[in-house]
């Protein structure tokens, strides 16, 4: 049995019956090294117990050899160092994760699937990208948890700086200041936050007025359906063309259903609520940092594993140029349903949040 110390995740480990499988010779600068198996036994830091963790595959360097017992004998290594242990038939990846999480989507997805007071604050909101950025490497590369990230090169935080314009609102003709309304202050809040997080990098594009304010589309049908409703109407051009006196009355005449017609339209138009409207403000620069990032890490070999929380396809010619060059591709919609032909752009699907029906409602 030899007690061996684990590089990756602080923990001593002690491994016996260390079958070597692939030695690596001494070079200059570099003691020889070993890919060897064993049965190993671990320590449990909490329970202070040995557990058996099975058959494993090592990067393990010898600390010193013993000289063989009598010739033709194999030497026995005193003592190893452990690099990174993985499973029987897997593949060994000790380059770090890049984590890109398009922000926009991440902030729609949380409140189904965390309760409001879990994601009241921006300092609750910072620790959920934590947390999920956390669940990614430990799936990915295991270990205690306490040096996870050294496993991770950066995450990155994709969204766009509140538009800060001014307009009148067609509805109560009010005029509305965007840059001090709620949701502005609430996101540079979190920006501020997202800063101080460790090996966390912001990406912000911009939100720009690209066209005026715009009936929601859930009333879209309804608003096209009042052109028929009003069809009753028509005949009044006529009447006021063939009316010479402007202070004269004009009678029209409409029967029940074409009368019930004309009060669901104004009916309609008269209902409409200040949040039926909405300004034409769409992300600039958003999707285009997230592929330069893409081709950037894939490039210059920054990391091998990139996890992309998003839930579009966007990312598709990037995630080609990734694979096609090496990198392990990720996706993470954060339990959204994507199309089936995604699949073959990425490597893996998983979440780094619980589902929503694992989470109790508030």
């Amino acid at each position: 049995m030899a007690e061996c110390h684990s590089l990756v995740s602080g923990r001593v480990v002690c491994v016996t019956r260390i079958t070597p499988v692939v030695a690596m010779p001494p070079s200059a600068g570099r003691s020889g090294a070993l890919l060897g198996g064993g049965r190993a036994i671990q320590s449990d830091e909490r329970k202070k117990t040995p557990m058996t963790i099975g058959y494993t595959f090592w990067h393990i360097r010898p600390l010193a050899v013993r000289p063989p017992a009598h010739p033709g004998s194999v030497p026995t290594p005193w003592g190893f160092f452990i690099f990174d242990p993985c499973p029987v038939g897997g593949r060994m990846n000790s380059r770090p994760i890049a984590i890109l999480i398009d922000g926009s989507f991440l902030l729609k997805r949380l409140p189904r699937l965390l309760p409001a007071d879990q994601i009241d604050t921006p300092e609750k909101m910072a620790r959920c990208v934590r947390k999920l950025c956390f669940t990614h490497v430990m799936r990915l590369r295991g270990g205690s948890g306490k040096l996870w990230q050294q496993h991770l090169y950066r995450a990155f935080f994709y969204d766009a700086i509140p538009f800060d314009g001014k307009a009148h609102h067609p509805i109560d003709n009010q005029s509305i200041d965007f840059a001090k309304s709620a949701v502005a202050r609430q996101r540079h809040a979190l920006f501020e936050q997202l800063r101080k997080e460790r090996k966390l990098a912001l990406r912000l594009g911009k939100v720009n007025r690209d066209h005026d304010w715009t009936l929601s589309p859930r009333l879209t049908k309804e608003a096209l359906r009042t052109r028929d409703w009003l069809a009753p109407l028509h005949p009044l051009a006529a009447l006021i063309e063939a009316q010479a006196d402007p202070g004269q009355d004009l009678t029209l005449s409409l029967s029940v259903e074409q009368a019930r017609q004309l009060q669901k339209a104004c009916a309609f138009w008269q209902g409409l609520q200040v949040g039926d409207v909405a300004l034409g403000l769409r992300q600039k620069g958003v999707d285009m940092r997230i592929a330069i990032d893409i081709a950037s890490l894939t490039l210059k070999k920054q990391a091998g594993t990139i996890v992309l929380v998003a839930g579009d396809s966007d990312f598709v010619p990037a995630a080609k140029l990734a694979r096609r060059e090496g990198m392990e591709f990720i996706l993470d919609p954060l339990w959204q349903s994507i199309n089936d032909d995604l699949f073959e752009h990425i490597d893996a699907l998983q979440s780094g949040l619980k589902p929503p029906n694992a989470t109790p409602a508030s």
